[in-house]
C-alpha cells in the first residue's frame, strides 16, 4: 500500500509526525508532498526519529515548483490514501476528481469547514471541539519512552510554552512550585513577556534545538494566550500532542480540558487569580501514566485511518498489519 502526505503551506511540520509512525507501523510507503521554506529542520528531525523507516520520501511541494506538483498531479491515482494535513490547503484543487477525493483523509484543525467547495468523505480532527464534532486523534506519537525521560529532566522545574500570541502573563505568574520555576518560551516570534519566574526565549529556532529543550521539560503549559479560541476548544494548540509525544505533563484550562478529558493533565481556571500549584516533581510512576495515555491517544488514529482503508479498499479488510 501507498499513501501520501500533502502540505502546501510552510508551516504545520508538526502534523506529520504521527502519521509517519503510522504508516511505518503498518508497512506503508509514504511520500510526503511539502513546502520546504520556514521548516526548521523538521525533515532532518523526522528522518532521525524514523531511521529504519526506508518507505519514507520527502518531496518539494509548492505554488511556484510546478515539476514537483505537476509529478504529484500525474501520480495521484497511484496512491491508496492521501492526508491532507491541514485542512484548508490552497494547494488542493477544487477539481479533483470525485474518486480521489474519496482516498482523501482530511486532518481538520478548526470547528469550521473551511474548504467547503471540496466534499472530503473522510475527516479526522486533531481535537475535540467544542461544536460540529468529528472522530478526531491527537498528532502525538512516540518520541520518548519513559527511561529517557527520566534521564532528561533538568533539575528544578521547567516548563515549556510553546506558540505565540498575545500572552497573559498573568498566567505564568501563578505558577507555585517549592522548587525554582524556569520558563522556556519557544515561537517563531516571540513576543515580550515580563513575568517572575526565570524566563528563556527562544525565536525561530531549529526543531532538533526546540526538542533538546522540550526534553528536559517537566510540563508543557498552555492556553495562555489572551485570544482564547484554543481554549475555547475552537481551534487547537500544537504544544499540547507536542507535551504528550515527549512525555512531559500537560498544564491546561479547566474548560478546554472538559473536551480532551486528558487524565494525567494539571487543570487551572483562565480566569482565575489562584495559584497553579504545581508538584515539585516528574517520578517515574507519573510518566508511565502519561505514556500510558499517550498509547491510547495513539490508538485513535490507528482505529480511525484502520477503518478509512477498509472502507476505501474493502480487499485490504482482515490483512494482519505489524503493530
Amino acid at each position: 500500500m501507498k499513501a501520501a502526505i500533502i502540505n502546501g503551506f510552510p508551516f504545520h511540520f508538526e502534523m506529520f509526525g504521527y502519521i509517519i509512525h503510522y504508516c511505518q507501523k503498518r508497512g506503508i510507503t509514504l511520500d510526503i508532498f511539502t513546502e520546504s521554506k520556514d521548516s526548521n529542520d523538521w525533515f532532518k528531525v523526522y528522518l532521525a526519529l524514523f531511521p529504519h523507516f526506508t518507505k519514507l520520501t520527502f518531496l518539494e511541494f509548492n505554488a511556484s515548483d510546478t515539476t514537483n506538483r505537476k509529478r504529484l498531479l500525474l501520480t495521484k491515482e497511484s496512491y491508496d490514501i492521501l492526508f491532507i494535513t491541514t485542512d484548508d490547503d490552497v494547494q488542493i484543487a477544487d477539481t479533483w476528481d470525485i474518486e480521489l477525493r474519496n482516498k482523501i483523509i482530511c486532518i481538520d484543525h478548526s470547528v469550521m469547514n473551511r474548504k467547503p467547495s471540496i466534499a472530503f468523505e473522510n475527516h479526522i480532527a486533531t481535537r475535540p471541539f467544542v461544536r460540529n464534532y468529528h472522530k478526531w486523534a491527537l498528532p502525538c506519537f512516540p518520541i520518548m519512552n519513559p527511561i529517557e525521560k527520566i534521564a532528561s529532566l533538568n533539575p528544578d522545574i521547567h516548563i515549556a510554552i510553546i506558540g505565540g500570541g498575545d500572552m497573559n502573563t498573568a498566567i505564568l505568574d501563578r505558577l507555585n512550585c517549592s522548587k525554582t520555576i524556569q520558563l522556556h518560551y519557544i515561537c517563531r516570534k516571540c513576543v515580550p513577556v515580563k513575568t517572575k519566574h526565570a524566563l528563556q526565549m527562544y525565536e525561530n529556532i531549529p526543531t532538533s534545538e526546540m526538542m533538546k529543550i522540550i526534553y528536559g521539560c517537566h510540563y508543557v503549559l498552555t492556553d495562555t494566550q489572551n485570544n482564547k479560541l484554543h481554549s475555547a476548544g475552537y481551534s487547537m494548540s500544537a504544544s499540547i500532542h507536542l507535551a504528550f509525544s515527549v512525555l512531559s505533563r500537560l498544564i491546561i484550562s479547566r474548560f478546554n480540558n472538559t473536551l480532551y478529558k486528558f487524565r494525567t493533565a494539571i487543570e487551572f481556571d483562565i480566569d482565575a487569580d489562584t495559584p497553579i500549584v504545581l508538584p515539585d516533581t516528574l517520578d517515574a510512576s507519573m510518566i508511565d501514566s502519561i505514556c500510558e495515555e499517550r498509547g491510547n491517544l495513539i490508538k485513535m488514529l490507528d482505529t480511525h485511518v484502520d477503518e478509512i482503508i477498509t472502507r476505501v479498499h474493502p480487499q485490504t479488510a482482515g490483512v494482519s498489519t505489524t503493530v
